[in-house]
């Protein structure tokens, strides 16, 4: 961890505090570029100094709190927080937990603490700009954009409860150690006990906090156990999305295949849009489900990149008598123009502003769609957003060619 960069702006309301992390910020070889009690000086100062990372109080003075700062340092220049809580106030751990998933120390903090939590937020970055590298790399095209889209949101999913699973490990292998060392004592004086062993002892106990320590260990194990079970989530939610093992005809449950696209491009439209479902019963449906899983997830990203501030985003599916489903997507953003909507679908043309969009994402769905023998549709008017419908057959008459 020590090759990381550790270039550290501090940005506490509680000067006392400030000088207690600079303290230790620079025992940990970390340079500290500024400190600030504002909020929108954080910002600012972001901004300018462009440091790795931010110690970010929860309550900041100014217009903005520290979760808001904390968000648009990240939206706009990539800089993770961690986030300072109060021991004694529970309600701003609850705020961050609220805010999302986030590496937060309690304080006043322990050097130990701090360099965990820096180790985990260095390295989470550090994993997410090779990720980025590679990305762009592989967009090529937007199949290409699709898969890089994929990766990120799935390495996003997982930096965090890998990280917070690496600092109870951490933490855990410092408390055996703790716990061995009391140990020892035990047994390098098992055959007699001299009042100033006891009195060791009882000091050794008390500083460690053991009774502290006996606590924590199970819940550190609870959280990690917690991580892991969302790391097999994540995982299984990706196999069922993308199904690279079986990218053949076969017959397979749409919902399904919904909820695991939803999981992967939760990041990609969580801030900009409630999801809304509206599920019909469906049959089993004839179909390669990893390419329906694509045009879905096309559909729902062009939706949330559609809406300016905050909006809907409504999933709706049912059957049209017995041979045909639908799959509508609907969104509350801008609509499109009229004389856009004849070519949306064809290669390269897209309403994103330069650099924003290939242009091959609904040109792409379509041909999925055609090839599985059915229809996109699209019902849309400026200022009343966009419905894009997916018709498809329950059974192909043939077997078309995969690909």
């Amino acid at each position: 961890m020590e090759s990381l960069p550790r270039e550290i702006l501090v940005a506490e309301q509680d000067a006392e505090h400030i000088v207690h992390l600079c303290q230790h910020l620079e025992k940990l070889g970390c340079q500290v570029v500024a400190t600030t009690g504002n909020g929108a000086e954080a910002v600012a100062l972001a901004s300018d100094k462009r440091p790795h990372l931010v110690l970010m109080g929860v309550d900041l003075s100014g217009d903005l709190d520290g979760i808001s700062a904390a968000q648009i340092i990240l939206g706009d220049h990539g800089i993770p927080s961690i986030y300072i809580c109060t021991q004694d106030d529970p309600e701003s751990v609850a705020r961050v937990a609220a805010s999302g998933p986030h590496v937060y120390i309690l304080k006043p903090s322990e050097e130990r603490e701090l360099r965990l939590a820096i180790d985990v937020a260095l390295c989470s970055r550090a994993c997410e700009n090779e990720l980025k590298d590679t990305k762009e790399q592989l967009l090529q095209s937007e199949k290409l954009a699709t898969i890089g889209q994929l990766a990120a949101g799935v390495a996003h999913e997982i930096n965090n409860p890998a990280g917070y699973v690496k600092a109870n490990v951490g933490s855990l292998a410092g408390y055996i150690e703790d716990f061995m060392g009391l140990l020892k004592l035990y047994e390098d004086h098992q055959s007699h006990f001299p009042d100033d062993v006891i009195d060791r002892i009882e000091g050794f106990k008390k500083q460690i906090d053991l009774d502290y320590l006996k606590d924590d260990v199970f819940a550190l194990i609870a959280e990690s156990q917690e991580g892991l079970d969302r790391l097999r989530r994540i995982v299984q939610d990706l196999k069922d999305f993308s199904r690279v093992d079986e990218a053949e005809w076969q017959w397979a449950d749409i919902h399904q295949g919904i909820e695991s696209t939803l999981n992967i491009v939760q990041n990609e439209i969580k801030y900009k849009a409630t999801v809304i479902k509206q599920f019909g019963p469906l049959p089993q449906v004839e179909c390669i489900i990893s390419q329906i899983n694509q045009v879905i997830m096309n559909l729902l990203v062009n939706a949330a990149h559609a809406i300016e501030d905050h909006g809907d985003i409504t999933l709706a599916t049912g059957t049209r008598g017995q041979d045909e489903v639908w799959i509508s997507v609907h969104d509350t953003g801008k609509g499109i123009a009229k004389e856009d909507q004849r070519r949306i679908i064809e290669p390269f043309f897209t309403t994103k502003p330069v650099g924003e969009g290939t242009g091959l994402g609904l040109s792409l769905s379509y041909s999925i769609i055609e090839r599985h023998g059915g229809s996109l549709e699209l019902d849309s008017a400026p200022g009343k957003g966009a419905t894009f419908t997916i018709r498809l057959p329950v059974r192909q008459e043939r077997q078309p060619e995969t690909r």
